[in-house]
């Protein structure tokens, strides 16, 4: 289960902060890892979230601003840095724990790549516009909606070949085989 979401949730008893578990064991690829090993039914949100940063340009998800309580994935951007980033964040390798996505990043979850590649690249250039229309509340004096709805819309058919380059041979051709 992945929850994006601008308000607080009932839901969410107990959280691991990635980054405190950064400090127990050095890096934020291990600290997702040793996580993701012990609770492997949040794999899927987990990559889905990878692939949907990488559309927007968020490369920060080092900062403590994804949690879970065991059952499902919280991803949090507490700042006004979605979509406010260059191109050079534009590619897989700044997404963070890159490491660990492209381990995780396996046959087997073949699917949930293919289905997150495939609902970004449809997603109708319009809601992209009313989307950013909607969020220019939260910073009225910085925020560009349609340059950054553009830049989305732009972005989504060069995600696929970007994340297909990253990916292993055996995990390229399973998600090809969807597409």
């Amino acid at each position: 289960a992945l929850l994006v979401s601008v308000l607080p949730t009932r839901n969410c008893r107990e959280v691991y902060d990635f980054v405190a578990l950064t400090a127990n064991n050095g890096s934020m690829s291990a600290a997702y890892t040793d996580f993701l090993n012990t609770q492997p039914l949040l794999v899927d949100a987990f990559l889905a979230t990878n692939i949907f940063d990488l559309w927007i340009g968020n490369p920060s998800r080092t900062v403590g601003n994804m949690r879970t309580d065991s059952d499902t994935l919280f991803a949090v951007i507490p700042d006004d840095n979605i979509l406010l980033s260059d191109q050079k964040t534009f590619t897989p390798k700044n997404l963070c724990p890159f490491e660990a996505f492209t381990r995780f990043a396996t046959p087997q979850q073949a699917p949930v790549i293919a289905l997150t590649l495939q609902a970004i690249e449809s997603f109708p250039p319009d809601r992209i516009a009313a989307t950013a229309d909607r969020l220019t509340p939260l910073d009225p004096v910085h925020w560009k909606a349609a340059e950054y709805s553009a830049l989305l819309t732009d972005r989504r058919p060069l995600l696929r070949p970007m994340l297909m380059d990253v990916l292993s041979p055996a995990t390229r051709k399973a998600v090809a085989a969807l597409a």
